[in-house]
């Protein structure tokens, strides 16, 4: 085997190994979208995050989610004047899905008010997602930057 082909193989090894615990095979997903079950039991997650942020303060976005594909809320009690229209008003979080060749992820994310284009997304991590969130609300303007990008 050649250095090319070993090294290749390590990054994948290493790149499956990190994956989050959310990981679907795109074969298992695209069966799941076929499945009426599947898309009852994502809705009725989506619900469930839903019902746990919204006494916390979010709101469901349902102009971003409809147009970006995403599910995404936004928390109120973080409005900011922002005088640059590139910058984000209010802190937001998604999740949505990502694919690359061979598989789809759950993704978290997270931009925080005051980001703007220059700034990188915070990803979370979906089983840090309820630790993540009193972090996320009590970020203000100026504030060191409280998660990882």
């Amino acid at each position: 085997m050649s250095r090319n082909s070993q090294a290749k193989k390590a990054r994948r090894k290493k790149r499956q190994a990190g994956r989050a615990a959310t990981w679907i095979p795109d074969a298992e997903f695209t069966r799941m979208l076929d499945d009426e079950e599947h898309l009852d039991t994502l809705d009725a997650a989506i619900a469930d995050i839903d019902e746990w942020l919204a006494p916390r303060g979010w709101v469901l976005d349902g102009e971003h989610t409809e147009d970006t594909g995403l599910v995404s809320w936004f928390y109120p009690p973080s409005a900011a004047d922002v005088d640059d229209p590139d910058r984000e008003p209010v802190t937001r979080i998604w999740i949505g899905l990502t694919e690359d060749d061979e598989e789809v992820l759950l993704e978290f994310g997270c931009l925080l008010v005051g980001f703007g284009p220059d700034d990188e997304l915070c990803v979370l991590d979906p089983e840090r997602f309820a630790d993540d969130i009193p972090v996320i609300e009590a970020y203000r303007p100026g504030m060191p930057r409280p998660l990882p990008g």
